[in-house]
């Protein structure tokens, strides 16, 4: 079977999970780049949503989405609400381009320590592994308009913040669990090659000890589990949206909003770099 078409089995595959929980009902959301709301300096909220990807960049799938603007609205106004300096991406505006242009904007911007807050409902996915890091030979990929994005591009995105900020991910996807982080950093390294000289050649490295940004994902489900919704929202995400209100901490919202889920999905906490208690059990609002 070709890579070809086990991506697009892949991709089907994942349509149809998502689709017996939302009905495969299209929303016509119009795309939007919003002007960004400023609020304060320290802390910047980035809020991406997709109900449909582009066919063109996706094998002929359209990736309906349903709800999936209703989340990233409401992560925006709650964010809005909250004095942040808050962005929103949905569907033609939600690029790799886009969003990671964005991200970089906010890491340059931001003070050391300063919060970045990243939501994003859309369909998530697995594709065979194309550097062999992953242990199950399975990259987890996150699909944004213009094609799937996997998590050996997020991760480096986040080693290349030109300094330590407290990064808060928000994953409303299918195989969300540790989707941004497939673990280890490219390197340039110079090396030779016989008659062609010394040339510049990338190497996978073990290279955790160096990342000093911290991160805390709540990722929708396990790594080989799903994310459900309808056209009202995803299930974790209006969980999160319900629960925020009556949560005085990151680490006490994450569980009031686990305990709402249904038996057939299971958020996951996940953390990545020197993780400290202060972010852990940080107070939502000051």
């Amino acid at each position: 079977m070709t890579t070809k078409i086990l991506n697009k089995l892949r991709k089907l595959g994942m349509c149809v999970v998502v689709g017996v929980a939302a009905g495969c009902v299209s929303t016509q959301t119009p795309d939007l780049t919003a002007a960004p709301v400023v609020g304060a300096t320290d802390k910047t909220a980035i809020c991406i949503g997709l109900t449909a990807v582009d066919p063109a960049a996706n094998d002929g799938w359209d990736g309906d989405c349903p709800g999936a603007d209703v989340d990233a609205r409401g992560m925006y106004d709650m964010y809005v609400r909250e004095g942040f300096t808050t962005y929103l991406l949905l569907n033609s505006s939600a690029t790799w381009v886009a969003v990671r242009a964005r991200i970089i904007e906010a890491a340059a911007t931001l003070p050391t320590n300063g919060l970045l807050v990243i939501t994003m409902s859309s369909h998530g996915g697995q594709l065979p592994d194309d550097n062999g890091d992953e242990a199950d030979d399975l990259d987890e990929v996150l699909y944004l308009w213009d094609g799937p994005v996997r998590d050996d591009e997020v991760v480096l995105l986040l080693y290349d913040f030109p300094k330590p900020l407290w990064v808060q991910l928000i994953n409303d996807q299918c195989h969300a669990e540790g989707n941004f982080r497939a673990a280890v950093r490219v390197v340039q390294r110079a090396a030779s090659f016989g008659r062609y000289g010394k040339i510049t050649a990338r190497s996978i490295v073990d290279a955790r000890d160096d990342f000093k940004s911290q991160v805390i994902q709540f990722a929708g489900c396990r790594e080989e589990s799903y994310s459900y919704g309808k056209l009202s929202g995803g299930t974790w995400s209006q969980s999160l949206l319900n629960q925020r209100s009556v949560s005085r901490t990151r680490s006490g919202w994450f569980s009031n909003a686990k305990g709402k889920m249904p038996a057939n999905q299971v958020p996951v906490w996940v953390e990545f770099g020197p993780v400290t208690d202060e972010f852990r059990d940080g107070l939502l609002r000051e």
